[in-house]
């Protein structure tokens, strides 16, 4: 792992409910293959951590955003419940590899992980860490995460910060393209670090500040 960058692992989260209420509307006769992509509103929850410097984060998107929300988070890793290996939610993972992605299947826990869950895994509760600040499908997210962290990291003693929210009212966001474009981290010809704004840019000492400007640059 690069110690000059985040070393995410992501969690996407659909509500199965809507994709099967759509694959019924859709009727027998057409084709599934697009379920996803034809709900392009839906929402979408999102959570990261980095195991190595404890940042916990979340996001609500829709179906529409994915793509440049994940490029800007840019994870070493996602993970996705196993009902997108059916032929019929195929389509968002096609994406995601697209760009080349690493994506990893696992079954959805028995007893979905709620907020409240999540605090024996953090290091430090804040004050105002409220459990009700999260969207449902940011805590869908967050739970797939944890339970596949607690299960690939058998005896370790993961301790996580606080969840943040990351809400993207807050940033003028960059959209996919324009941030390949714009060779914030790498250039577009060779896809390097040297030529990139961040490499013009970076003046900072140590590994933590390198990762900061990375995530300042990439929101705005």
């Amino acid at each position: 792992m690069d110690p000059w960058e985040n070393n995410y692992l992501l969690s996407i989260h659909v509500n199965p409910q809507v994709l099967d209420d759509n694959a019924v509307k859709e009727g027998p006769g057409s084709s599934k293959v697009s379920s996803v992509l034809n709900l392009p509103r839906t929402e979408v929850g999102l959570a990261w951590i980095d195991l190595s410097s404890g940042d916990f984060l979340t996001q609500s998107t829709d179906i529409a955003s994915l793509p440049s929300a994940v490029a800007r988070i840019k994870p070493r890793e996602i993970v996705l419940d196993s009902i997108f290996q059916e032929a019929e939610h195929s389509q968002i993972v096609s994406i995601l590899q697209a760009d080349g992605h690493i994506i990893t299947f696992q079954e959805p826990s028995q007893k979905p992980l709620t907020v409240k869950d999540w605090v024996p895994m953090l290091e430090d509760v804040v004050d105002d860490f409220d459990t009700a600040n999260f969207a449902p499908g940011e805590v869908a997210a967050g739970g797939s995460l944890l339970h596949y962290v607690k299960h690939q990291l058998l005896g370790s003693r993961t301790r996580l910060q606080a969840p943040v929210r990351h809400q993207a009212d807050d940033h003028m966001s960059i959209d996919k393209n324009s941030l390949r474009a714009l060779e914030i981290r790498s250039t577009i010809r060779d896809g390097v670090y040297e030529g990139s704004l961040l490499h013009s840019l970076k003046k900072t000492v140590t590994k933590s500040g390198t990762r900061l400007l990375t995530q300042r640059l990439c929101m705005f």
